[in-house]
């Protein structure tokens, strides 16, 4: 009698259809993981942003004009000058390739590149909602 060596295709069939309803189950709890951590980032990203916004109020009675784009693609700063030395007193930079931020008045919005939601922050009282 021949040893059998190597699997049926009864044998691959059935594993290929167990690791496919594994992948349908585990890919979209991934993305779900991944949306939750961009969110996340996003959402301290606008915390820092409202740190440096409110020192900057608090120094000169008015809210920072805008979010300057740095030298690469998704950069993000704001620079304030305090004291009139014509160096930065404070200063806030961070990379984000996936939302573009913007100010305007006491309110930061940071909306998605790509698919994703729009976060809004009131600077005044630190809310922040998802649109």
């Amino acid at each position: 009698m021949r040893s059998r060596k190597g699997f049926t295709l009864l044998e691959l069939l059935i594993i290929s259809i167990i690791l496919g309803i594994l992948l349908v189950v585990a890919i979209p709890q991934y993305m779900q993981s991944v949306d939750k951590a961009r969110a996340s980032r996003v959402k301290g990203n606008l915390e820092e942003i409202r740190e440096v916004s409110m020192a900057i109020h608090s120094a000169t009675g008015d809210w920072p004009g805008d979010l300057t784009s740095g030298g690469g693609s998704g950069e993000v700063a704001i620079d304030a000058d305090l004291d009139g030395d014509d160096e930065a007193d404070v200063s806030l930079s961070f990379t984000d390739d996936n939302y573009d931020y913007s100010i305007s008045g006491s309110t930061v919005t940071a909306a998605a590149s790509g698919t994703g939601p729009t976060f809004t922050m009131d600077l005044t009282t630190g809310e922040i909602t998802e649109d």
